[in-house]
């Protein structure tokens, strides 16, 4: 599961776009995400525009951004309602990544720039973008992406070009379709790169690895590092390793300060 070990929130206010929020729910559990819908407290059930509900898990102002690595802000109305809640802003403010659900259908431009004005206004700002001078108090800057939705039909991969030419987006953008599922396993790639993270695989001398529970560890761990996750009694006793993976030759010997590649199987030896 390429997501595991990551928590993800979904913030829902009424009129969302049904399926902008429900499939990628769906998915980012199916791999292995904890995904939480996020609504404001004393509302149990939010319901989008074609009527489909959702029932909330935690309230806003019982959680902190801290507790999440993404937030998930889906299309639809929903944001223009979101924007009303200074708890659910504070959460965005304090997570790692930032999704941006559009429709191509519904003026994408127009969505793209007014969720990025509310994120302005609350000093939310992408990676890698200069911020305005005139801001004094601290600001908040986020890996960002943008997903657009319903490029499926006639006509709509020429409308997304359009979108990206005339946008000036100041994020990436991948289009999809959560209805026939075109790019949606790139999407959750997308998200796996952007949560800085990589999965590594043990076997004891002798035996197959154990390929159905990886350690998930930051992204450039070293050996030490992850003998050190395992069991603080590795960490001394740690003598070297045996690797197999895409970046070295099958059981190759490793020491402490060699940087663990996502998808390594690793045999430790003390």
């Amino acid at each position: 599961m390429r997501l595991e070990g990551k928590r993800i929130a979904v913030l829902a206010e009424d009129n969302f776009e049904d399926l902008e929020l429900w499939y990628p729910l769906i998915r980012m559990r199916e791999e292995g995400a904890d995904v939480s819908v996020v609504g404001m407290r004393g509302v149990e059930t939010y319901h989008g525009k074609h009527g489909l509900p959702v029932e909330v898990d935690v309230a806003a102002q019982d959680v902190s951004g801290d507790e999440f690595d993404a937030v998930i802000i889906p299309g639809g109305y929903a944001p223009d309602r979101m924007r009303r809640h200074k708890a659910m802003l504070d959460l965005v403010r304090r997570v790692d990544i930032v999704v941006i659900l559009l429709d191509i259908t519904t003026d994408p431009i127009g969505q793209y720039e007014e969720i990025m004005r509310i994120l302005e206004e609350y000093r939310i700002f992408p990676e890698g973008t200069e911020v305005p001078e005139n801001i004094r108090r601290p600001v908040f800057m986020k890996k960002i992406s943008v997903v657009v939705n319903k490029v499926d039909g006639p006509g709509r991969e020429e409308d997304f070009q359009a979108f990206l030419e005339l946008a000036e987006l100041k994020v990436p953008a991948l289009p999809v379709s959560i209805l026939n599922g075109t790019n949606l396993d790139v999407f959750l790639r997308i998200i796996y790169d952007m949560s800085g993270i990589i999965r590594v695989y043990s076997k004891n001398p002798g035996r197959e690895p154990d390929m159905d529970e990886p350690f998930v560890i930051p992204r450039d761990s070293t050996l030490e590092d992850l003998a050190g996750r395992i069991h603080k009694d590795f960490l001394t006793k740690l003598k070297y390793a045996r690797i197999w993976g895409r970046t070295v030759h099958d059981g190759m010997m490793v020491q402490r300060d060699y940087v663990m590649q996502d998808g390594d199987i690793v045999e430790i030896h003390l």
